[in-house]
């Protein structure tokens, strides 16, 4: 879940995701001229339920070009003169967290600072609370029983990240609470949420370690743990499905935690099978952990050996495979019970496939022959990259229960995934590095290989950005150069 963002507003966007505004600089196109038309529902037990976290993020259908639906401006969100108390006018309008219920907007009047915030209603753009919250945020999250929270946090390490909890109803401040020191965000985590702070420091060596703590939250505003990671594990991803949170790193180590209480399940450190068998050999061993709806994978790679082992949302283990290894270098987190893996066959030959937790075994593998960047992509597809060219990579995306290919894509090397509607892959990414304006979106269909609508904004990226928050798709226009004031609007 690397961080892409460019511009100033991607800067914002880095902090909570951003934007897209509608003007004649903005081209929809319609690659191919058919209607494609489907359901973000999936069927089965392999569904990737809309708005989970994870790695399935799911967005509202887009079968065809998206068109803006509505469009507010900061003004009419937060009163003329679009200044909230005695703050800045606000410079970014910006949506912090979404769902079908509400969009949870901010006003920023500057680049990091705490921010006013306030919910919109999806459907008309219209604000759901008589005025802004008077607690100023950095980030928000809606949780899965639609509750409110929101932090405010800095880069100062000896200060505490301050969490409050907001009325949904009316963004009245319900309680009020302190995470550890340190820059920190707010994650949806089930019927709560979790909130990560990380320190910067120095080694003797001079390099720069990260130290991260984890705190957990019941909707209600009650702490139920606090954990305080390794040196340089990190990327705490949640499976609310398996009510698991894994985190780590390949090469430093990895561990999985109950979502519900904090206990460790599993830690790499505390595990002999993690050790390389031959010291004098071995060219280092690499970890690779995943959270699935049935709890979570741990892989070892000792090459040319590997091991994955599963295990249920207690931390016992209920399998091992083979000569397979989860695919990510970084830990993920799914809804479904499928994890992408990459590995051997009987023959030495690169193999690239799909393990089911929930059934203890491998359900295929195909030729991966100069593949990499295996990853599983909105819980229903497994996607591997091959270079094409200097500029560009062949993507080929699997039916991750069949490991049914699709016809292979090409795509430039600044484009990656984004977001999945139940039936098109939306990428974003230009095909060159000199195009003007924020990165574009475009929508695949990976059954045919097709691309089916492209959004591109042409205007500086300083002006305007594009982005996906939630299950909605935004522009989002800054108070900068030509523009009066700042601007929210929601395409579909």
């Amino acid at each position: 879940m690397a961080d892409r963002r460019k511009g100033i507003l991607s800067g914002v966007a880095a902090v909570a995701i951003g934007v897209i505004a509608v003007t004649c600089a903005l081209v929809v196109s319609l690659v191919v001229p058919q209607s494609v038309h489907g359901s973000a529902t999936l069927p089965g037990q392999y569904a990737a339920l809309a708005g989970e976290p994870g790695d399935d993020p799911s967005v509202e259908p887009l079968p065809g070009p998206p068109g803006r639906k509505w469009e507010v401006t900061a003004d009419s969100v937060f009163g003329s003169g679009s200044q909230v108390g005695d703050s800045a006018p606000v410079l970014y309008l910006i949506p912090f967290d979404a769902n079908d219920r509400m969009i949870v907007a901010a006003g920023l009047p500057g680049l990091g600072d705490p921010a006013a915030v306030i919910a919109l209603d999806p459907a008309s753009g219209k604000p759901l609370w008589p005025g802004a919250s008077e607690f100023r945020a950095n980030g928000c999250a809606l949780s899965r029983d639609d509750k409110l929270a929101c932090v405010q946090t800095t880069d100062d390490d000896e200060k505490a990240t301050e969490v409050a909890f907001l009325d949904p109803g009316s963004g009245k401040v319900t309680g009020t609470a302190s995470a550890e020191f340190g820059n920190g965000r707010i994650d949806r985590a089930g019927d709560g949420f979790l909130v990560t702070t990380a320190v910067y420091q120095k080694d003797d060596e001079g390099r720069t370690t990260k130290t991260e703590t984890l705190t957990r939250f019941d909707s209600a505003g009650g702490k139920r743990w606090s954990q305080t990671l390794p040196v340089d594990y990190s990327h705490a991803a949640v499976s609310e499905a398996g009510n698991v949170v894994v985190a780590g790193d390949d090469r430093t180590g990895v561990r999985a935690m109950s979502l519900p209480t904090g206990e460790i399940l599993y830690d790499s450190a505390d595990d002999p099978a993690t050790k390389p068998k031959d010291e004098t050999t071995s060219s280092g061993v690499r970890l690779g952990v995943a959270a699935t709806g049935t709890g979570f994978a741990v892989s070892v790679t000792d090459y040319p050996r590997r091991t994955l082992r599963l295990f249920n949302s207690y931390g016992v283990q209920t399998a091992e495979l083979k000569d397979v290894a989860v695919a990510d270098i970084w830990p993920v987190a799914t809804e479904t019970d499928l994890i992408a893996v990459e590995g051997e066959d009987k023959s030495d030959n690169d193999i690239v496939g799909a393990v089911s937790s929930g059934q203890k075994k491998l359900l295929w593998s195909a030729d991966a022959y100069h593949g990499h960047d295996i990853e599983l992509l909105g819980g229903r597809y497994v996607a591997m990259q091959r270079l094409a060219d200097p500029q560009g990579y062949e993507w080929t995306f699997f039916d991750a229960t069949t490991g049914e290919p699709g016809p292979p894509i090409l795509m430039s090397i600044y484009q990656r995934f984004d977001a999945f509607d139940g039936n098109r892959l939306i990428f974003e990414g230009d095909a060159r590095r000199d195009e003007p304006g924020p990165p574009a979106f475009t929508a695949y269909d990976p059954k045919t290989g097709r691309p089916v609508w492209r959004l591109k904004e042409t205007r500086s990226a300083d002006e305007v950005n594009v982005r996906i928050v939630g299950p909605y798709l935004f522009v989002l226009d800054a108070r900068e150069g030509p523009n009066p004031v700042a601007k929210m609007s929601r395409f579909a």
